[in-house]
């Protein structure tokens, strides 16, 4: 679903969507009552790799759904990095404040991106205050042959991040409730 971020109208026909397209929360999700199943576990797909960080994206991507109201369980983001005039404002408060707003703990955001531009560095690093890497990041030509060459991957330095939110500690959500009130 296409998601213009800072577009207050986007946001809230998105999140509408999301509700209406998220499953029925069932009595009981784990699967540990009488009546509930438990969810099978699903074996990798391995894949080798120059650097054997593709192994185990099937086993990120299971661990991404659930039935949370709302909440998308994948997030895909282009290279919207492009360098600003000094002192301007950053489109990137707004993209980070938008991703926080549908993603939870358990949301994979998949961000990909060309380290070419310095502003491309700033991004990654505000994502990263924000979120955790699953795996190491993915270079475009451990995908596709076709980003070996200088002209495309190597050259830019095209790279895929998977990401997954920060768990809030006990006190980090208290001290934002805090600085919610005022106090």
């Amino acid at each position: 679903m296409p998601l213009c971020w800072g577009n207050a109208d986007d946001e809230a026909a998105a999140a509408q969507e999301l509700d209406r397209l998220a499953p029925p929360l069932l009595h009981n999700e784990k699967g540990s009552g009488a009546g509930g199943r438990k969810k099978k576990k699903s074996k990798a797909r391995k894949r080798a790799t120059a650097s054997g960080t593709l192994e185990n994206l099937s086993l990120v991507a299971s661990q991404s759904t659930s039935s949370r109201e709302g909440m998308p369980d994948v997030v895909l983001i282009g290279d919207v990095a492009y360098q600003h005039k000094p002192g301007s404002d950053s489109h990137f408060d707004i993209l980070i404040s938008t991703v926080l707003q549908f993603t939870d703990e358990h949301s994979l955001v998949i961000f990909g991106t060309r380290m070419r531009m310095p502003a491309s560095a700033d991004l990654l690093e505000m994502f990263r205050e924000h979120f955790d890497e699953v795996v190491e990041p993915i270079m475009a030509h451990e995908i596709s042959e076709s980003f070996a060459s200088e002209k495309l991957g190597r050259k830019h330095n095209i790279s895929i991040h998977l990401l997954r939110r920060k768990k809030q500690t006990k006190i980090s959500a208290e001290a934002a409730k805090v600085s919610e009130v005022g106090y």
